[in-house]
């Protein structure tokens, strides 16, 4: 009983390093520490980068740990993409380094499915850190370019492209206020659409029709009663002046009709003209946003080939502050030896 239930143990210990290993290997491989797991900012900046590369060229992506970077100095691929795309034999691997094209030669162990010799030259010279994502496109056999995206450098990332998207929302808003000129005519890709007048001329428009309608009506009351309260001695001229007003009146009616044909047809191809200026609107903010998108995942790639430029700057300021320690120091040892 009591070996069944160390056995029972142990099968579901192992299960359980299966889902776990298995896990990992679905995002970045193995190894990936739990801090990487925890940035939600530095895992959208890596999905940034790795959705403006070539989809064609495979890739697998790896958060440096303690064994990469500081001890042993091993990187592991994750078994999946070792299998898939690495050599069945151990070979000799390029790193080409994305900012400046420079290759480092590392040493593929087939076996454990690393990179060994070699590895600790590039790493050191690249400065690498405990949780840096590398991006490795294979753009060859046995062929790497490397993008790395550095934690400690993702507050100046995420400013600048906060920066663009202020400024590129602002530019849409100043496009969409002079999208309309001074005198009411609404702009649809240059070309000016003539049957959208402002809402308050329609409306005026309506109102004075309606004020019209009133005032015939009104007269012809009066012309009815004037001809019940009439004589036959009255004078003729009246009745000529009635019968004017009446002729008046049927044509226009006539026109009324008409305008209210007209203003029909007025009022559809303003509410036409209403939904295309709408509709053209919604495509240049959807145009818009696409074109962002796609410029901030440029700048993206753009600024982390700066941020190594300043890191490589940096270490060789370090080295030339070093040696010139070194020298003054061997210059001031000259000195003192120098008999007076």
């Amino acid at each position: 009983m009591k070996q069944e239930k160390v056995k029972v143990v142990k099968n579901k210990k192992r299960l359980l390093d299966l889902y776990h290993k298995t896990k990992k290997v679905a995002f970045y491989g193995y190894g990936q520490p739990k801090s990487v797991q925890a940035n939600p900012s530095l895992m959208n900046r890596v999905k940034e980068v790795q959705e403006s590369l070539d989809p064609k060229f495979p890739i697998f992506v790896k958060s440096m740990n303690r064994s990469a970077v500081t001890v042993g100095f091993m990187l592991k691929l994750s078994r999946p993409f070792a299998d898939l795309h690495m050599p069945g034999r151990d070979a000799s691997v390029v790193l080409v380094d994305a900012f400046d094209q420079e290759e480092y030669r590392t040493k593929y162990l087939v076996e454990k499915s690393l990179f060994s010799g070699g590895w600790k030259a590039f790493s050191i010279s690249h400065r690498l850190l405990e949780g840096d994502v590398l991006i490795f496109q294979l753009i060859k056999p046995c062929e790497f370019k490397v993008y790395v995206v550095r934690e400690s450098e993702l507050g100046e990332v995420d400013g600048a492209a906060a920066l663009m998207h202020l400024k590129g929302s602002d530019g849409r808003q100043r496009k969409s206020e002079n999208s309309t000129n001074t005198n009411g005519n609404h702009q649809d890709n240059g070309r000016h659409l003539k049957y959208l007048p402002p809402d308050n001329v329609q409306e005026n428009s309506k109102k004075d029709v309606g004020l019209l309608l009133e005032e015939i009506i009104t007269e012809t009351m009066n012309i009815a009663n004037a001809a019940k309260a009439s004589n036959l001695l009255a004078s003729r001229i009246d009745f000529a002046s009635h019968i004017e007003i009446s002729k008046a009146f049927e044509q226009l009616q006539a026109s009324v009709g008409s305008l209210h044909t007209q203003m029909d047809h007025l009022d559809a191809l303003a509410l036409k003209a209403k939904d295309d200026v709408e509709s053209a609107k919604e495509r240049e903010r959807n145009s818009g946003q696409v074109h962002m998108g796609e410029q901030k995942k440029a700048l993206v790639v753009k600024l982390l080939i700066l941020i190594e430029a300043k890191v490589r700057l940096g270490g060789e300021i370090e080295s030339l502050k070093a040696n010139t320690s070194r020298l003054e120091l061997m210059c001031q040892k000259e000195a003192d030896n120098t008999p007076n």
